[in-house]
């Protein structure tokens, strides 16, 4: 579960730092911009870091947007379900699926105490 936590914290951490410096590129622009004397001129230099900013920012808003799915995608919890009968297996008293029979891992045995989600 730690783990999860870090890399979602991580995610987030680094989509922040695109979305900061995509929007010092638009500041950067917009500050240009206002202080530029000739509306002409600036556009034809604007774009580039315009499409820098753009190229910071979506992926930044994406990435904190689907923080948690990427979370869950790169570090899945492990099921407690038998591989054959598909019968749940939360409080285990011995390594054996109650349904079936189905060896399973010791390390799905929790001896009573109720798994954390």
């Amino acid at each position: 579960m730690r783990m999860r936590y870090m890399v979602a914290l991580w995610l987030r951490l680094a989509a922040l730092a695109l979305c900061t410096f995509g929007s010092a590129l638009l500041a950067y622009v917009a500050v240009c911009s206002a202080i530029s004397p000739s509306r002409q001129m600036w556009i034809h230099w604007a774009y580039e870091p315009l499409s820098y900013a753009a190229m910071f920012l979506v992926p930044g808003i994406v990435m904190f947007r689907l923080a948690s799915v990427l979370t869950r995608w790169l570090v899945p919890m492990p099921r407690l379900i038998c591989p054959q009968c598909s019968h749940s297996l939360f409080r285990l008293a011995e390594p054996r699926c109650p349904e079936c029979g189905c060896p399973v891992p010791e390390s799905y045995v929790t001896r009573g105490e109720r798994p954390r989600p």
